[in-house]
Order: C-alpha cells, then structure tokens, then sequence
C-alpha cells in the first residue's frame, strides 16, 4: 500500500482545520504562514517564516495539526515545526499600502505614505536594516534582546511584558535599524501578516490628510487592524494634541485587540515634554528599554563592519585610532572611516604614506565633541523627573537613599557639565561648604569608574540632556 505524504494530504488539512476552528479569516492568515516541508515516516516537518509566527501556531493549532495530521495520513506521527523564511519569499513582496488604507483617487492630493515602501533608492537596499546586520555591544544588548524575544513571542499581548515595547536613545544609536528590522523579519511572514512600520511624522500627515479630504474612517481602519505596529520617532507627537488623541485611541484598540507595538523615541517616554500623560502611561505598561551610544569595543566592530565595504581595505591600526577618537553616534563613525579612506586615497594618489598624526588632528577637527554647558535649572529639572522625586527635595537638606542619590548625581553634573564655580553650585544645593560639593562630586566619579549602577543612571541622564 502506498503511504500517503504531507504535501498530498495538506489540502485535506487545511480543510479540516477550518472545519475545527471556524472558517474566519483569522485560520485562513495563519494557515498562509504554515507550509508542508515533507516526512520521514515518524515525523512531519511544517515550515513558518519566523519565530514569532512558530510560537502563535504551536499554541494555537499544533494539538489541532497533529490529530488532522495523523487522521489523514492513516499513521502515528510527530508533527515538527520549522522556521524557514526562504518559502515564503517575504524580501521580494511589493510595498505595504498607506495607513490610511485604500489611496485617493488618481487625480486627487496624494496621502503621505506610512508604510515601508516610502523608500527613495534601489529596493536592495531594505536589507540594511535587517537584525542580522545589527551589532550587538554593551550599549545595546537589553534593546536587542527584547527585540529578539518579541519576535520569537506568539501574538499574544496579555500574556507577553513585550507590549509594548519601547526603545529609546539619541540619534545614530540604532532605533531605527531596530525596528526597521522588525518589520523585515515580520514582513517575511508574508500578506497574511499585517504588519507596519510608521514614522511619526508620516502618521500625522496622513491624519491630517484624512480629516481633510473626510476620509478619517477609512484611516482608522486601516491603522486599527494591524497586527504589528511599529512606530518610530515618538518624540514627533510633541505639541499635536489631536494627533496624540488619534494615536491614544490607535494604541487602545491595537492592544486589546491582542496586537502588538513597538516604538521608537528620542528620549524616555517620561522626558518627552508636551505628551499627554495618558498617553505616556500607556508606554510605560510595557517594557522601555534604553539604547546608548556605542562603547569602544561596538564602535570597532562598526568600523570594521562598514570598512570590510571599501574597495581598499583600511588597516586595523587606523580604525582603532578612529574608535579611540571618535566617541558618537554610529553615523559620526561611518563619516570618520569615510574621511579616513579619503586620506589613504589621497596618499596613494600622492605616492607618500599616510600621515597618522595630520588625520588624527583632521578627524578631531570634524568628530571631537564640544564642550556644551548646561544650566544648573535644566539639570535639576531631568534628574528630578529621572529619579521621580520633585526638585524642592533634591535641592533640600532631606535625606533618604533616593534622594541622596538623586542630589549626587544633580550635583556632579553641575561641576562637571556647567560653567558654574563650587560655590555657585553650593548656594544652588542651600548647602553651606562649597568644599561638600567638590567631595559630593568625586565620590560619584569613584562609583562611575568602579563599575557601580550609577554609570548606567549618569550616563541616561546625560544623553538626554544632550538630546534636548
């Protein structure tokens, strides 16, 4: 007798699956993503685009699948779930439509595009943004792997810390490659995935579009039956309060709907100024995790990355002095290994060696930071709110392990990042040795180079300051 094979049997299977779970359109986007990959006489193997869609189906379906399976297939078998994204071709698919849904007509005012597919430059070029071209160092370890978890998750929103998801850093640390990244590797699930990724600016043109042109319905709808959103730039939303309304009422349906979100910001969602607190509220219900810029041995790894693509190699030697030198965003990197390639065409055009010491002084000249000064008001304001404590009680006399460690902080930042002399600072804290402020501030220098907690705190802190 002939033994029947998966791939013969499938039809059959999708059938009885519809039967058992109800003919909605809910199977139908799942069974999409599952695919026969063929059997070994004991065991199946079915092929799903990812690990977020492999850990929907085994909750959901795999008790289903197996009993299906082996009815059909007149055998006892294990049924093995596999990721494998190649079948389903998810790299090539055309673009997403707009977030306001179907576009206007022909000759009408054209919509500001939310999708993905708003890209300028060849297609090819979407891969720059997949995770698997991410690095991975100290500065953004906890953002990646809550990524990596959320996309391994099943789209199940009560049951995940995940939704939302937040990511935050200045810019050039890597939010958007983040969450450009999530949106390829959900976006290989394929059509039945809804799945978006949407700037916040584009998000209030095409409102803004939509209430003009009296299509607001056609826009919600499409932004409310996602099943992913992911939306960057948060910190955009600032001063528009129809647009946070409209984004508030979005985020309320898409997560008890059970879908997810992901968002990218500037700065701490409780740091971006102008946001209703509803709003905010609703951010911090998930999990806010902070990306910083890259520390010495991630920026190597950046410039190593980015230098393997010229046509002449850069020696080791020269990177390393860039990753010393150059202590930003991964774009100022990029600029300084650009610069650094220059000189050695330059020098090869010349016939003469490269002088280490003049491209030293010249990448100085364009990437050393500047000194900035602060204001002692404006470092009070970001420590109070970063450590939830009002500014009244930092600059008192109270004590407390909180407070303590919030005027620590505040008061070495003041010496360190203001114009302000010790005793200005001292008046400020209503403290009344001057010489109380010089030994406040090297006892914080001391925990920040012995690896203590608040290196991470001054160093959030910090970053946002420099946002601002």
């Amino acid at each position: 007798m002939t033994r029947l094979t998966v791939e013969a049997v499938w039809p059959h299977v999708e059938r009885r699956l519809r039967d058992r779970y109800g003919s909605d359109s809910a199977i139908d986007r799942w069974l999409s993503m599952v695919r026969p990959l063929g059997d070994d006489g004991a065991t199946v193997s079915l092929g799903v685009p990812n690990g977020f869609v492999l850990g929907w189906v085994e909750r959901k379906y795999h008790a289903g699948l197996v009993e299906i399976l082996r009815a059909e297939l007149r055998r006892e078998v294990r049924v093995r779930l596999a990721i494998a994204p190649a079948l389903f071709g998810g790299a090539e698919r055309s673009p997403p439509a707009a977030a306001g849904g179907a576009g206007p007509p022909r000759n009408a005012p054209r919509a500001p595009d939310t999708s993905s597919g708003a890209r300028r430059g060849p297609r090819k070029r979407a891969g720059m943004h997949s995770l698997g071209g991410f690095i991975v160092g100290d500065c953004n370890r906890s953002a990646f792997g809550a990524v990596s978890r959320l996309l391994d998750q099943p789209l199940d929103a009560e049951s995940s810390p995940f939704n939302p998801l937040v990511v935050f850093g200045s810019t050039g640390v890597g939010k958007t490659h983040l969450l450009r990244g999530v949106h390829t590797e959900l976006g290989a699930s394929g059509p039945a995935l809804k799945v978006r990724y949407v700037p916040a600016e584009k998000f209030v043109s095409s409102f803004v579009w939509s209430i003009q042109q009296g299509t607001v319905s056609r826009f919600r709808d499409g932004m409310r039956g996602l099943d992913v959103l992911v939306f960057d730039d948060f910190q955009y939303l600032v001063g528009k309060e129809k647009s946070q309304e409209e984004f508030l009422h979005t985020f309320d349906s898409l997560l008890n709907s059970g879908s997810r979100i992901v968002v990218g910001s500037s700065r701490h969602p409780r740091e971006v100024e102008g946001i209703d607190s509803a709003l905010v509220s609703r951010l911090l219900s998930g999990l806010v995790v902070p990306l910083s810029l890259p520390e010495h041995a991630t920026r190597l790894e950046i410039l190593r990355r980015h230098a393997s693509r010229f046509e002449s190699p850069i020696p080791d030697e020269l990177l390393q002095l860039v990753a010393e030198r150059v202590r930003g965003s991964a774009r100022e990197l990029l600029g300084a290994a650009n610069q650094v390639s220059a000189h050695m065409q330059l020098a090869r055009a010349s016939g003469s060696p490269v002088d280490v010491r003049r491209l030293a002084e010249s990448i100085d000249d364009v990437f050393r930071p500047r000194p900035r000064r602060l204001h002692m008001d404006r470092v009070l304001d970001v420590v109070s709110r970063f450590y939830s404590v009002s500014r009244e009680r930092v600059a008192s006399l109270r004590r407390g392990p909180s407070l303590v460690r919030a005027r620590q902080v505040a008061i070495y930042l003041c010496r360190r990042y203001t114009h302000h002399s010790l005793a200005e600072i001292s008046d400020f804290f209503n403290r009344k040795s001057a010489s109380t402020i010089g030994a406040t501030a090297r006892r914080v220098e001391r925990l920040i180079e012995s690896g203590d907690p608040i290196r991470r705190e001054v160093r959030e802190i910090r970053e946002i300051l420099d946002s601002a």
